[in-house]
């Protein structure tokens, strides 16, 4: 029924484009002595509705192979999928009001599961001050606290109002928005609101925000889960150099508990760009604060908010941004201008001892409450080679984490290493 739906929605929007279309064409067949008549007129017309009228696709086949997510290889736990997503844009300009949709349908081997998604469906009005209404997708400075999730077959979706106040080099959005939810029933309503700043220069950037998440019966007790999150954020580009770094504190209420937690992100990358291949070297620390008290009333376990990304921690995807640490080092090659080589190596280790191991999807994996099984996560490293040329974009990648002292400790002392392989291709016409 939601999907019957979804194909209701979506060919009213059609409907809608084309009532736009025949209206402009008719409009714009009045020549300057009001004359609706003739080929000339009829051809500008046609011309004209043709480029306010676009339609884009993309379609992504992708092959997913995980061995020993547990780091236990006497238990067969590896999966092999295969996900297909096929993506539809429709762009279209009525006037000075561009609307704008995308519905996804995605599906999974071997296991049966099909959706069909409308993702985004928006419209936009005025310029400097410009209101956008609508189903959207956001995504803000590199993602940290509000992302699209472009690993993802779906992606994060809102319901409501984004406003966009834009001067120069500086620009607020206010954020008035619904999350809406696809696969699964949530207890209640979450609700975005806030504000997102940003200063750009040149290659410099500079953003504050103050974001707030909210639930009613959202919290473990069923009382009301408010995050609130504040935050600033730089980045620069210098020639050869890359740098930045973004810090954020949360606070708020989960049910009878109170929140205090904070986020603080660095990095760095200096390329060659006068050698051969264009070589990179960089490094990175990410610290998402954990919690050494349960009880004491305070919850100090970074919220991932709406991140969830795993190009930060890691492509297996067997780490989230909660009680850890994390200082990897990355090295990249450019052999040719449609060839890319990567390789990124992690440290992870706990926060809090007593805190649990997070995985992408924000929920334990392992846990010591004692905290008596050490903070040694493990090392990850992460390599893939990506070809993009036109309509192709091409990835093969190969990752393992190898588990330290805290899963030897915590998981009957097996350390098998967990192994990843990839293989995606996706095309944009």
């Amino acid at each position: 029924m939601r999907h019957l739906a979804q194909f209701r929605v979506l060919g009213i929007v059609i409907i809608c484009l084309l009532c736009f279309g025949w209206a402009g064409a008719a409009e714009n067949q009045q020549d300057k002595n009001g004359n609706s008549n003739g080929k000339d007129g009829n051809a500008v017309a046609a011309k004209q509705e043709s480029n306010n009228f676009k339609v884009e696709f993309s379609i992504r086949n992708r092959l997913d192979s995980l061995v020993n997510r547990d780091f236990n290889s006497s238990i067969d736990d590896s999966y092999c999928y295969l996900r297909q997503r096929y993506c539809m844009f429709f762009n279209y300009k009525a006037g000075e009001v561009p609307l704008f949709s995308e519905v996804r349908f995605v599906r999974q081997f071997p296991e049966a599961f099909n959706s069909l998604e409308l993702q985004q469906l928006y419209m936009d009005i005025g310029k400097d001050f410009r209101f956008r209404i609508g189903r959207q997708m956001m995504m803000f400075g590199d993602g940290r606290v509000i992302s699209t999730r472009p690993l993802s077959d779906t992606g994060v979706v809102f319901d409501g109002l984004r406003m966009t106040a834009s001067e120069k080099y500086f620009s607020t959005e206010l954020l008035a928005l619904n999350r809406s939810q696809y696969h699964w029933q949530a207890p209640g309503q979450e609700r975005l609101y806030g504000f997102y700043s940003m200063w750009r220069k040149d290659k410099t950037e500079a953003d504050g925000y103050f974001l707030t998440k909210e639930m009613d019966h959202g919290a473990y007790d069923g009382g009301l889960r408010q995050i609130r999150a504040a935050g600033v954020r730089f980045k620069q580009e210098k020639k050869d150099v890359v740098y930045g770094f973004e810090g954020i504190h949360q606070f708020g209420v989960e049910g009878a508990r109170q929140r205090d937690a904070w986020a603080f992100v660095t990095y760095g990358n200096y390329t060659f760009n006068r050698t051969p291949w264009k070589p990179t070297v960089g490094f990175n620390f990410d610290y998402f604060s954990g919690d050494s008290n349960p009880n004491d009333g305070v919850m100090h376990t970074f919220d991932d908010f709406y991140q969830r990304n795993q190009n930060f921690l890691g492509n297996i995807g067997l780490i989230g941004p909660k009680n850890v640490k994390d200082f990897g080092i990355l090295a990249t090659v450019q052999p040719h201008p449609d060839w890319f080589a990567s390789a990124n190596y992690h440290f992870f280790t706990l926060d809090k001892p007593q805190d649990a191991w997070y995985g992408i999807s924000g929920r334990p994996i392992f846990w010591d409450p004692k905290g008596r099984s050490g903070i040694d996560m493990g090392r990850e490293l992460d390599t893939y080679i990506r070809y993009k040329k036109k309509i192709w974009d091409i990835y093969v990648g190969y990752c393992v984490m190898n588990p330290g002292e805290f899963i030897k400790n915590s998981n009957k002392g097996r350390t098998d290493p967990a192994q990843y392989f990839y293989f995606q291709v996706e095309n944009k016409f």
